[in-house]
């Protein structure tokens, strides 16, 4: 997971119409629970189903599930997913769901269908003991206390970090409790990770096992050794380390997966080897600075 900058993509012009007006799907929910009384049940929600808030999802989120970053469009159709649920509650029987918030643009993101799923965030909403929920639409949302990360106003490397296997970890109360509701430690995509996790690092031992023998190279040449065969070699050398940076540079490109921990297993190696210069110098050059920055 990593933070996604929802102000990249413009809120579709669907949603700003419809919640304007009274007779929008929006103040007829409130309508039906608040005025009327009636049973949730018994209101059918489509707006935040039409093509235009679906395109802009995906976009927004480079086609990918918000919370496990994978790529399955392939296999698998995308779910507009309400971050918070729209009919229903699963820790609090007594809410109704945030049925004001069905079509607000701030609440929609793209999930896959497993991070989606019942047996994952379905109707899942927890709050820190502290924290109460906001019931109704005049209650202020802004008052509780999610206990879930959500990658549009929260930076999940505060909450979560890997090792360099590419195992998922908790570094807070969120990051425990995300993990466990979306299923970020599913066998499936920690076997995902893994795969992932081992092509960076080694490309990382490409990098470094070459720097460091066209560094030798380099001081034989210094030392007068100027045969046109050790000029090849180093050249090769050079060749098969911009190799490597461009296919760890193609896991940076915010449509590919898992870039939350493809950026922070490049941050862990850059920390690792922080005493050679040239890998570090390397990196940055042809990686830039602001790529391994951990927002999207």
């Amino acid at each position: 997971m990593i933070k996604v900058n929802r102000s990249r993509i413009q809120e579709p012009s669907i949603l700003i119409n419809d919640n304007k007006s009274n007779s929008g799907e929006k103040y007829r929910a409130i309508n039906h629970v608040e005025i009327q009384g009636l049973e949730l049940k018994d209101f059918k929600f489509s707006l935040y189903k039409d093509e235009e808030i679906k395109e802009g999802l995906k976009e927004l989120f480079h086609g990918k599930c918000a919370y496990c970053e994978s790529i399955f469009i392939h296999n698998a159709y995308g779910q507009i997913e309400h971050w918070r649920p729209k009919k229903g509650v699963t820790e609090n029987t007594n809410h109704s769901g945030y049925y004001w918030l069905a079509s607000d643009w701030e609440n929609l993101l793209w999930a896959c269908p497993v991070c989606n799923s019942k047996g994952n965030k379905g109707n899942h909403f927890p709050l820190f003991n502290s924290s109460s929920y906001a019931l109704k639409s005049s209650d202020d949302i802004n008052k509780e206390q999610p206990l879930l990360i959500n990658p549009c106003n929260d930076n999940p490397i505060s909450h979560l970090e890997y090792n360099e296997e590419g195992f998922i970890k908790d570094k807070t109360p969120m990051g425990k409790k995300s993990i466990e509701i979306y299923g970020l430690d599913r066998p499936d995509l920690t076997a995902e990770r893994i795969k992932m996790a081992n092509e960076i690092r080694r490309n990382i031992r490409i990098i470094i096992k070459n720097i460091d023998s066209m560094s030798f190279h380099m001081k034989l040449i210094q030392e007068g050794n100027t045969s046109e065969e050790l000029r090849k070699v180093i050249d090769d050398e050079k060749i098969i380390i911009d190799d490597a940076f461009l296919a760890l540079k193609d896991k940076l490109n915010p449509s590919s997966e898992f870039v939350g921990m493809n950026k922070f297993l490049i941050n862990m190696y850059k920390e690792k080897y922080q005493e050679n210069e040239i890998f570090l110098k390397l990196t940055n050059e042809k990686l830039g600075t602001k790529i391994l920055q951990l927002v999207l």
